[in-house]
């Protein structure tokens, strides 16, 4: 089997968990799951890049997807404080048309 590391990056549960994947293609993997009629093979299809979750081979390359995908959501924030600075200030300024 081979291991994959999956980051979550949502904002309250940024974390790497290792894998163990049976098989993979380009796009997807597969790990292991439960034996049934429906599926004989025992695995579970997963694409390698979604919203939800992404992975990578190295520990080392899921950290550094984790950490710009953090330092977006910061520079995001970021923005979003100066525009509500800037509606804050238009606010103050704001004097009674006589």
């Amino acid at each position: 089997m081979l291991t994959k590391y999956k980051i979550k990056g949502r904002y309250t549960e940024a974390k790497i968990e290792e894998v163990e994947v049976v098989r993979e293609t380009a796009q997807c993997i597969f790990v292991p799951a439960n034996k049934t009629k429906s599926n004989p093979n025992g695995e579970r299809k997963e694409l390698k890049m979604t919203e939800w979750a992404e992975y990578y081979d190295t520990w080392a390359a899921a950290h550094a997807a984790l950490t710009d995908k953090a330092a977006r959501q910061v520079a995001n924030a970021r923005r979003a404080l100066e525009i509500a600075n800037g509606f804050a200030w238009n606010v103050k300024g704001m004097t009674p048309n006589a």
